[in-house]
């Protein structure tokens, strides 16, 4: 009897063992396909990060592509209006200059720089001056404006040859050493015209680069008893009087037409 029962119980532990191995197995084969679905899905979810920051980057780009039209299309409409402008005020020119006597033209048509380096420095000196009209007297000039009015062309100024009194020019300008030198030395023109040219340039300085156009205005206007300065240097960046800057990408003319001869 007890081999009996030693017999049944090692065929119930067999047994036991046996199911307890195909729990095991199916366990098994139950970890691997959840590992499997596991690897996928972590493979699925790097694709489709990856995928994410494709359609960020290009969406960043879109918008940028779009930025960049954008900012075309509004320099595009900016040039048009301007060339639109300079257009009519060339027009108005050309109507006074036949309706009336003593209309010389544009400053910038009347005088020009010595080199074509200088061209933005000068522009920059003479500035809105740049684009006035030189008349010969301030009748022509009151008829002119009346002219303007009445066939409603845009206001221009207008610089009448017998109504200005330019300052002299300080000679001690002319000899404050390095590559400085007047505006108005820069500039060639018919003598008739040199008052206009005078009273646009005053006495205004260029000098070949900033640093020296800021070591002339900051620092050697305090070993020369305080006189400050107004200048220019050829990259356009102008330095005035008060110590205030200007300067940026404005094109190498400083009048309405883009600067000398309508260049």
């Amino acid at each position: 009897d007890e081999a009996a029962a030693a017999s049944a119980d090692a065929a119930a532990a067999q047994e036991q063992a046996s199911e307890l191995a195909e729990r095991a197995d199916a366990t098994k084969a139950d970890m691997e396909k959840h590992a499997a679905a596991h690897a996928k899905a972590e493979a699925e979810a790097k694709q489709l990060e990856a995928s994410r920051k494709e359609a960020e980057k290009r969406t960043a780009e879109l918008r940028a592509t779009l930025a960049d039209g954008q900012a075309q299309l509004v320099e595009l409409r900016a040039d048009r209006a301007e060339t639109e402008r300079d257009t009519k005020l060339r027009e108005s020119l050309e109507a006074l200059q036949r309706q009336l006597r003593g209309v010389h033209g544009r400053l910038a048509d009347l005088c020009e720089p010595v080199k074509r380096t200088l061209e933005t420095a000068c522009a920059v000196a003479l500035g809105k001056n740049l684009d006035a009209i030189v008349v010969d007297t301030e009748e022509t000039a009151r008829e002119c404006i009346k002219y303007l009015k009445e066939q409603r062309y845009a206001p221009q100024t207008f610089i009448p040859l017998d109504g200005i009194r330019p300052k002299p020019v300080a000679e001690r300008l002319r000899s404050l050493g390095g590559t400085t030198r007047l505006v108005l030395d820069c500039l060639k023109y018919e003598r008739q015209f040199e008052s206009a040219v005078r009273y646009a340039a005053a006495d205004t300085l260029v000098c070949d680069t900033l640093e020296e156009a800021r070591e002339l205005c900051y620092r050697s206007s305090a070993a020369r008893g305080g006189e400050r300065y107004k200048v220019v240097a050829l990259d356009g960046t102008l330095i005035a009087k008060s110590g205030i800057m200007t300067g940026g990408d404005g094109g190498a003319g400083g009048g309405g037409e883009g600067g000398f001869g309508g260049r």
